[in-house]
């Protein structure tokens, strides 16, 4: 399993982050493909971006894209949710 940590530092550009996030994340994956290598991808947010811009803007995107996701609560240190298409 390969996990892609993003932390979207700054609420004015996050927006930005998450087109380099989503961006990553599928090149990525289309990497690991291309080279024959079956290892589990996962983009890791922490749970205030998943319930912010993820649920406002980013959601169906994500699920069409079989983006899979890790959310994190950065607070408690604990993984919140798994999240496979």
């Amino acid at each position: 399993m390969v996990v892609e940590v993003k932390c979207f530092q700054d609420i004015e550009s996050e927006t930005t982050d998450l087109c380099t996030a989503i961006g990553q994340y599928m090149v990525y994956r289309n990497l690991l493909e291309r080279n024959g290598m079956a290892i589990s991808l996962y983009l890791a947010i922490p749970l205030e971006v998943y319930s912010g811009i993820f649920n406002r803007m980013a959601f169906p995107m994500i699920r069409q894209n079989h983006v899979k996701m890790i959310v994190v609560d950065l607070e408690h240190e604990v993984i919140n949710q798994w999240l496979n298409w």
